[in-house]
């Protein structure tokens, strides 16, 4: 009876591995639907609705990716985690994007849907804090991936440049404050904007020089 069983249990194993690799993908926390129509060397896809990105593959995204078929429907998504992710919905992990070459990013993406679904000034405020809450995480996630792509002198002047950014942006940030601090609450969505467009710059600086490793 043992060895039956043993020999069940060998023969499910490849259905589960299969199983396991067809997982559910991991819930994106905005995203759209998109198409598929080519993918180029070295790290570009390209998809119908126009958006052309440059992307981080690993030793087997690249494998996927190549069987696509043009067509294919996708999403182009922001993940908490990961960032800005092209997805298959049938499943397996989200393929990172490093920056965007023809179209907006999917944190724009979302931040133009957030402000056409509320008028009233604190939600449209509320839609660029969450904006410039997830450029501040796409910008830490380009940096990290960028430092591990660096040698340790290389990393010492990427870190160097990064902390004198920081002191910048601090700085920006409060002459933002000051030259917007008139009354009436159009001139906070103003000072808003700016901020996000600050940090928005910092990270696709930080993307371009992960997708040119």
């Amino acid at each position: 009876m043992r060895s039956q069983a043993m020999i069940h249990y060998v023969a499910a194993l490849p259905c589960l591995l299969m199983a396991s690799s067809l997982m559910a993908a991991p819930a994106l926390e905005w995203s759209r639907d998109v198409h598929f129509k080519a993918q180029h060397d070295p790290n570009l896809i390209e998809l119908k609705e126009g958006e052309i990105l440059r992307v981080r593959y690993d030793d087997t995204s690249w494998q996927r990716v190549s069987v696509w078929a043009a067509g294919q429907k996708l999403k182009l998504g922001w993940h908490t985690k990961l960032g800005a992710v092209l997805q298959d919905p049938a499943g397996g992990n989200p393929l990172p994007i490093a920056m965007l070459v023809q179209g907006d990013h999917p944190i724009t993406q979302a931040l133009q849907a957030c402000e056409q679904k509320n008028d009233a000034t604190l939600a449209m405020q509320a839609c660029l804090s969450d904006a410039k809450s997830r450029w501040d995480r796409q910008l830490n996630i380009n940096y990290q991936a960028l430092l591990g792509m660096l040698s340790p002198e290389q990393q010492r002047t990427v870190k160097a440049a990064q902390r004198s950014w920081l002191i910048w942006r601090d700085a920006q940030f409060s002459a933002i404050a000051a030259a917007y601090s008139q009354e009436g609450t159009l001139w906070g969505l103003v000072a808003g904007e700016q901020q996000v467009t600050l940090v928005r710059e910092q990270a696709d600086r930080l993307g371009q020089q992960l997708a040119d490793r």
